[in-house]
């Protein structure tokens, strides 16, 4: 009978690289899982992107009508969206295709009309976490006074990022792909995903 040789496979996708052993010469992934995580979608981010967005019939430069994500949504309302195994909040891509600039590190995607499914990039502007709470507390979304959540001083992201993380665990990235994502400990991005903190957001 002949013997069987195994050798040892590092998976392709780049939130999992997990090493296994293989026979199979041919295999490019760890389990089907990833396969299919990685083969979910490979056409064109903007094209992806656009498909799932009601636009209105005014043209890209209208600057006055939200336009509304209509796949998978957060409990907030953030639209989201899965490219070459990166997942963002759907508005985030919006504004770099609409804009045509990346997001510096730290940087947050905040919307003007209010609206989390909105990806009008005329709707969508940059600032940073101390912006996002002064304009909720401006526009009357958020009471003075709270000091858990994102208004804690000690805190290292925001109530969305909260969200994005606990969706990206469910989907099955690691810890330490998540907190290099964010910048922030392993340790940070598991007690987030167990609900030992942020309970509220």
């Amino acid at each position: 009978m002949p013997r069987v040789h195994f050798f040892p496979l590092v998976c392709q996708l780049p939130s999992c690289q997990k090493v296994v052993l293989t026979n199979d010469p041919r295999q490019k992934f760890c389990s089907k899982q990833c396969a299919h995580r990685s083969f979910r979608y490979q056409g064109s981010l903007e094209e992806h992107l656009w498909s799932h967005v009601n636009r209105c019939a005014h043209g890209y430069d209208c600057i006055y009508c939200c336009w509304e994500w209509t796949g998978t949504r957060q409990e907030r309302g953030y639209g989201m969206i899965t490219h070459h195994q990166v997942t963002r909040f759907a508005h985030v891509w919006a504004y770099m295709i609409g804009h045509g600039r990346s997001i510096p590190h730290g940087i947050q995607v905040l919307h003007h009309c209010d609206n989390p499914p909105c990806c009008n990039p005329w709707h969508l502007w940059l600032g940073t976490q101390r912006d996002n709470v002064h304009d909720a507390m401006h526009k009357g979304r958020l009471r003075a006074g709270k000091t858990f959540g994102e208004r804690h001083p000690s805190a290292r992201v925001t109530t969305v990022q909260v969200e994005e993380i606990r969706s990206l665990v469910q989907q099955g990235m690691r810890y330490t792909e998540i907190a290099r994502q964010f910048g922030i400990a392993a340790n940070s991005v598991r007690s987030i995903a167990l609900k030992k903190t942020r309970v509220h957001g």
